[in-house]
């Protein structure tokens, strides 16, 4: 486990780290984000650094658009994708990460989802699909949260959702079940639907993972561990 990812992370199938606590990924200062593992790079737009290490995104604009990471899954590959965030008062849909294209199920993003409902938990995205975790997030409180998904077709047995390295429970709320995905290694962002400049994000954001396989439960949990302290959780 190579300590330039942080805490003794999970390290197998990692294709995209970046993380504002690690000056090798973010200076502390200007406009470009690192990949710990690759080659990508993020452009900062208007998103504030706090030198706690995380990003402050005020839900009007502020955003971090990235080049494509070596190896991302696309097509109905498998993948994981986890951040760290800490959700800020807002009455909306809000959009944390992702990649891909602006038709049915060519986005895969986690979002702040409220589809349908007030309260707020994480959700896939995937464009005329959407899945939340019946689990809430904590307004002001930092949470690592995770989609797993193991490809072959979007369902109960394939998609798992994880706040703070526990199963946060799975449910569909907009769309069809067994969807076959189509994600295009394309339009990476933080803050803001990939494809659009809506769905802004209010809160902050410290860290990005990106696995190109479905972390077991164990796995899921052994991150959220390894990094807790740092945030207070």
């Amino acid at each position: 486990m190579s300590s330039q990812f942080g805490e003794d992370l999970v390290t197998d199938g990692l294709i995209f780290c970046v993380d504002a606590n690690n000056k090798k990924s973010y200076l502390g200062s200007g406009t470009v984000v690192d990949d710990l593992v690759g080659t990508s790079t993020g452009t900062v737009s208007n998103a504030t650094f706090d030198t706690a290490g995380y990003f402050d995104f005020d839900g009007s604009g502020d955003k971090i658009s990235f080049t494509a990471p070596t190896n991302t899954p696309t097509g109905d590959e498998a993948r994981t994708l986890s951040c760290w965030l800490q959700m800020g008062h807002a009455t909306n849909r809000m959009m944390v990460f992702g990649y891909g294209a602006g038709s049915a199920y060519r986005t895969f993003s986690l979002e702040i989802s409220s589809y349908g409902s007030t309260d707020k938990g994480i959700a896939l995205m995937a464009w005329d699909v959407i899945w939340e975790s019946t689990t809430l997030l904590t307004i002001d409180t930092w949470h690592y949260c995770t989609i797993a998904y193991a490809g072959n077709t979007v369902n109960s047995g394939t998609l798992k959702l994880y706040i703070d390295g526990q199963d946060a429970g799975l449910n569909r709320s907009y769309g069809s079940d067994n969807v076959t995905l189509n994600t295009p290694a394309e339009n990476f962002k933080a803050g803001e639907r990939p494809t659009g400049s809506d769905l802004d994000f209010t809160g902050y954001l410290s860290a990005v993972h990106l696995y190109n396989r479905q972390l077991t439960a164990e796995e899921v949990e052994h991150n959220f561990n390894a990094q807790r302290d740092i945030y207070g959780v």
